[in-house]
């Protein structure tokens, strides 16, 4: 109200409750937000959607939560998936697996945002476990996978994401 310079209660008059303002408040975020040009390769085009998704959900930090939360799907953003999916059907790709492919995507973007807290979560337990109880959690986790999961949970998520669609992609 204050940054739209009204009352709470003219604010709620105007869009009925909370979740119809966040409901209002993301697809304005998704319509305004520039979306990547439809280029002619397909895994190309894949690429710059995650890439767009990932920098949306980056700006609009609470966008995931109140995607889960809500109603369903914005419409600007069911739009979004559904030119992308008719795109890369019109390059070759089967329409079902064009629906398939912008699904997993989204799915893996808005997951791994999503996870976020979770991902927090365990490392605070970790840093509360005694030497011991970590021992017997992590003992039969060979180096390597050990080093891997200690990584994707400390460091910055977009990396794993990227090899998780570099393996989907590319087999």
């Amino acid at each position: 109200g204050r940054h739209l310079e009204c009352s709470h209660g003219a604010l709620y008059r105007h869009v009925g409750d909370l979740d119809s303002m966040l409901h209002l408040a993301v697809t304005r975020a998704i319509v305004r937000f520039e979306w990547p040009v439809l280029v002619d390769e397909w895994r190309e085009v894949v690429w710059n959607e995650v890439r767009a998704w990932w920098s949306f959900c980056e700006q609009h930090p609470g966008f995931v939560t109140v995607l889960a939360s809500g109603p369903g799907m914005p419409s600007p953003m069911s739009q979004r998936s559904v030119a992308v999916a008719v795109h890369l059907n019109r390059l070759g790709v089967s329409g079902d697996d064009a629906l398939l492919i912008i699904d997993i995507v989204m799915d893996m973007v808005h997951d791994t945002f999503h996870r976020s807290g979770q991902r927090r979560a365990v490392i605070d337990r970790a840093l509360t476990m005694s030497a011991a109880e970590l021992d017997a959690h992590v003992a039969s986790v060979p180096d390597d996978m050990l080093e891997t999961m200690a990584s994707t949970l400390i460091d910055d998520p977009w990396p794993w994401l990227e090899r998780k669609l570099q393996l989907l992609m590319n087999g």
